[in-house]
């Protein structure tokens, strides 16, 4: 243990040491203080601030409220709820095994009926009858010559009727001129079949070979909603080529399609409620080719064919 001697001669040693502590740490916080006074007059903050740029920034804020606004997408047509495995033939003629479907044809002048009854016979329904049609090349209006006595004759052997006009129309003013031409003529008809919108590509040397998709668009909706609005079934026909290329079918859906695409395997994507599945068909009592069809009445409908 150590004298009180000792003591005293070791304490000043220790305050010594404290001592040179103490200012060595002053002297650090010391620099640390001018270090920070340097750096801050090397930021120059009393700079005037510079001209803005002729071009303004582009933020989130400004590129949300320049942006052009977009068109809301419409939902697609339903889809088809049949597939390639859905068809079969029966008795020479396509039927559907998951769903109901109705035999038929349809018509113009073109084609002979010699005996109606035996088309009724061999299994068709119904009959889509042309009334009417535009040139393609000066566009002139006409009625089909045997549109009234195809439909007398026809009712007579209890099959049931609708009708279709051939159009070529490149406004929709003259697609008014067709339904109320279609109209007129079936005034005094029993209609219990569509009523058809049939435009078709006749080639680049047609009147209506320029058509762009929103013109045939706007051409199919008006002739429909007249259809619609005197009480009928409104139905447009197209083939594939034309849903693809000259159609907006989503702005369309409202109204029956009628496909034609001439094949036993149903590969269309989108619910139909007429297939032209033939244009060469053979039927008793037809002399020649004529068209084959499927009517797929509306779900819950009554007014089956």
């Amino acid at each position: 243990m150590p004298t009180f001697t000792e003591k005293r001669t070791t304490t000043p040693v220790r305050r010594k040491r404290k001592i040179e502590l103490i200012l060595a740490v002053a002297a650090i916080v010391l620099a640390l203080v001018v270090t920070a006074l340097v750096l801050f007059s090397a930021l120059d903050v009393d700079a005037p601030p510079q001209a803005p740029s002729s071009e303004p920034t582009v933020t989130e804020e400004t590129q949300t409220t320049t942006e052009a606004p977009t068109e809301p997408t419409l939902p697609p047509p339903e889809s088809n709820p049949y597939g390639p495995l859905d068809f079969v033939y029966r008795d020479g003629y396509l039927t559907c095994t998951a769903g109901e479907s109705v035999l038929g044809i349809d018509i113009s002048e073109f084609q002979t009926v010699t005996d109606w009854n035996a088309v009724k016979e061999a299994g068709v329904e119904f009959v889509i009858i042309r009334v009417g049609y535009r040139t393609y090349s000066s566009g002139e209006l006409y009625l089909d010559d045997m549109a009234q006595q195809h439909y007398q004759e026809a009712r007579e052997a209890g099959l049931k009727v609708g009708a279709y006009f051939f159009s070529q129309a490149i406004t929709t003013q003259e697609a008014t001129d067709e339904a109320v031409m279609l109209l007129d003529a079936i005034r005094d008809w029993e209609v219990e079949m569509p009523v058809v919108f049939d435009w078709e590509y006749m080639g680049d040397s047609s009147r209506a070979s320029h058509l762009t998709r929103e013109e045939l668009t706007d051409c199919t909706r008006i002739f429909c909603e007249l259809v619609e609005a005197k009480g009928y079934q409104p139905v447009f026909y197209f083939n594939q080529n034309q849903a693809r290329d000259l159609l907006n079918l989503s702005e369309l859906k409202d109204f029956g399609f009628w496909l034609a695409m001439y094949t036993e395997r149903m590969t269309y994507p989108y619910r139909l409620q007429l297939w032209q599945y033939s244009c060469t068909g053979q039927v008793p009592g037809i002399e020649g080719d004529v068209d084959l069809d499927l009517y797929f009445p509306p779900e819950g409908s009554s007014d089956n064919a």
